[in-house]
């Protein structure tokens, strides 16, 4: 069977106690996670020694939701100033990160709000995302970042320009992609790529699954409940790649113990 983690992560933005998360973990039958940090994240050395033996395979960037800045950061910010306050942000979850042990961290790809159209417009997006990703990993070396879909779809964005970032940013540095079942499914629901073409044109470079599901337009669901073949999506991916217990919001263990059986084809 694939390595399954649970992704771990409060209500609005809270990080639960260790003690729920060990508890949940015990519940699953599981023996990874995957941190949604926050600014109330315990620290990482706390972590190790409370989950002994515990990976911490990925930790989450968060979205700050405004609770330091009037709207939320993003790392294709035009505003130097504020394009240097995403970057710091985003090198603090390394370094979260880092001492948890964790190899990767998630960055999901929401750019600024406002229309972005036009190729050069487009171009101008990828080269601020690009110089930040570049920032963050000369600070904090030695964590990978995993890129993601937002939730909320961005019109232009789809496989090929993500693949452009990986073939800028990952000759010489672990820049990999994080995929989400569910958001895909959404996305194509709305009008954007076919669920498919994430996977078709960047499986390669896929190190993890959200096995998130979905109906139509509505994703977070937990992995059986909806549409997705997770496990032809699970197929497709290397075997080293994790596969992620997940819904939104965070329902607590009973809901994703079907979610865990359906992932193991395992009858309830």
């Amino acid at each position: 069977m694939r390595q399954l983690a649970l992704s771990v992560e409060g209500e609005r933005g809270t990080f639960p106690s260790l003690a729920e998360v060990a508890g949940w973990l015990e519940a699953l039958g599981l023996r990874a996670w995957v941190a949604g940090a926050t600014g109330d994240a315990p620290p990482a050395a706390r972590a190790r020694s409370e989950l002994p033996g515990i990976p911490c395979v990925a930790v989450r960037h968060p979205c700050w939701e405004g609770q330091r800045h009037e709207r939320p950061l993003s790392l294709f910010e035009r505003d130097p100033r504020r394009a240097a306050d995403a970057v710091a942000e985003l090198v603090a979850t390394m370094r979260w990160a880092a001492a948890a042990r964790s190899e990767w961290g998630i960055v999901e790809l929401q750019p600024t709000d406002g229309k972005v159209e036009g190729e050069r417009a487009i171009d101008g997006e990828l080269d601020r995302l690009c110089r930040a990703l570049h920032a963050a990993m000369q600070q904090q070396p030695g964590v990978g970042l995993a890129l993601a879909l937002p939730r909320a779809r961005v019109e232009w964005l789809d496989p090929a320009r993500v693949a452009l970032v990986l073939d800028d940013l990952g000759a010489r540095r672990p820049v990999a992609w994080w995929h989400d079942g569910g958001r895909a499914h959404a996305w194509a629901a709305q009008g954007g790529a076919p669920a498919s073409a994430w996977i078709d044109r960047l499986a390669a470079r896929c190190v993890g699954l959200d096995a998130t599901d979905a109906v139509a337009a509505w994703s977070g669901l937990p992995a059986g409940a909806g549409e997705v073949d997770l496990h032809a999506l699970i197929s497709a991916l290397q075997a080293s790649a994790w596969i992620v217990v997940r819904s939104e919001p965070f329902l607590g263990p009973g809901p994703l113990l079907a979610a865990v059986r359906h992932l193991r084809r395992e009858k309830s």
